[in-house]
């Protein structure tokens, strides 16, 4: 499976889409190649590669995709800083869209419906057909109607069905990134932790007036809160990738080959 995650937009959750919904659900071995110019990276996943929006550069991937073609899966998430110049490279490069399974265009409440339905144009005048074109609804308060904050996009949806809209590709607005950001922690860490913090600030509690217990007190019930909040989140992401990727997550996939071996 080779994957691409664009918009022509900015802050839609591109960077949100490639590191925590698609590539920690992928098979180990899964490569990030990141098409950005001007280095910034939110969460960038390590041991991923860089290229730049440059004939030469998209030549190489167009090359590295070929040799690679059956090692493993490889998702390249274009940077809304390129995004523009890549239709100046899909163009040149006649049929690359081709190199690709599928096309994710990540969509949120701040981002130009213009913008997104021009990307989808742009993809769709390449040749790419529409099952190959999915949406993920990011940044989408919790309770809102998709249809109400995304009318535009819902109608333009319905007058050219020339990509997949699934409601479950929802992820819903969280204040975690900005929690974590400047830390260690990751969504996926934080979920992960097996930790009773709970635990952790009752053994602490007979010694809460010492200054050290009392900072070590509030760590404990950050990351309390944090976890609330990745587990919740995660199963958006769990949710949306299902949504658009069309198959379970490699964790239940790996349980159903072994249930029958």
């Amino acid at each position: 499976m080779r994957s691409v995650v664009l918009n022509l937009n900015g802050n839609v959750g591109k960077s949100t889409a490639c590191n925590e919904v698609v590539y920690p659900r992928l098979p180990k071995g899964t490569e990030v190649i990141y098409v950005e110019s001007d280095n910034s990276i939110p969460g960038k996943i390590a041991g991923s590669k860089e290229i730049e929006a440059t004939s030469e550069e998209w030549a190489w991937l167009i090359e590295y995709l070929a040799t690679n073609i059956v090692d493993h899966d490889i998702i390249v998430d274009i940077g809304s800083t390129d995004s523009k110049k890549i239709k100046a490279l899909f163009t040149e490069f006649h049929g690359s869209v081709d190199e690709f399974d599928l096309f994710i265009v990540p969509h949120s409440p701040d981002g130009k419906s213009e913008d997104t339905a021009l990307t989808i144009d742009f993809l769709q005048n390449m040749g790419v057909p529409a099952e190959k074109i999915k949406m993920i609804f990011n940044m989408v308060p919790v309770g809102a109607k998709l249809e109400k904050i995304f009318a535009d996009l819902f109608a333009y949806h319905e007058e050219h069905k020339n990509f997949v809209i699934n409601t479950s590709a929802v992820i819903y607005k969280t204040g975690l990134f900005e929690r974590i950001k400047n830390t260690d922690n990751t969504v996926e860490s934080i979920n992960l932790d097996k930790t009773n913090w709970t635990q952790q600030i009752i053994d602490a509690h007979p010694k809460k007036d010492d200054p050290k217990v009392k900072e070590a007190i509030a760590y404990y019930s950050w990351m309390k809160t944090n976890k609330m909040m990745a587990t919740s989140l995660v199963a958006d992401f769990d949710r949306a990738f299902k949504a658009v990727m069309g198959k379970p997550l490699q964790a239940e996939a790996t349980k159903k080959v072994s249930s029958h071996a």
